[in-house]
């Protein structure tokens, strides 16, 4: 479990180095606490801008927001994978199935002859 100090905050700008805009990113496995990080983040760059670009008018422009889980796109991808062995194993498992259950075998020496495995007997059924 992630420990309250295990967090990142990045603050930068849109590419242009003469924006006015300021994006401040927080990560954090706590949804909860990475939005009061991010509050106080905001609250501490607006009281301390002042001292950088004086007389600069500060105001926040979008209020503090929960963001996209990131790497969700691993769980689906496992997700799939998993999946895909599930159907191939259930596939091979009916198509072994219906070649031996619904008369797909041509004769009762086809295993012997295809696998070379010896014919231990042969059931009869009625139709």
């Amino acid at each position: 479990m992630a420990q309250k100090r295990d967090y990142q905050i990045s603050i930068s700008t849109s590419g242009d180095t003469n924006t006015p805009f300021f994006y401040i990113n927080v990560v954090h496995t706590n949804k909860a606490y990475a939005q009061y990080l991010a509050t106080v983040a905001v609250k501490l760059f607006m009281t301390n801008i002042v001292k950088y670009l004086s007389g600069a008018n500060i105001s926040i422009i979008s209020p503090v927001t929960q963001a996209k889980r990131i790497g969700s796109s691993n769980i689906l991808i496992k997700y799939a994978f998993v999946g895909a062995g599930a159907g191939m194993i259930v596939a091979l498992l009916y198509a072994l199935f219906d070649m031996f259950l619904f008369g797909k075998v041509p004769d009762k020496d086809y295993i012997e002859d295809i696998y070379q495995i010896k014919m231990l007997g042969s059931l009869n059924r009625s139709k």
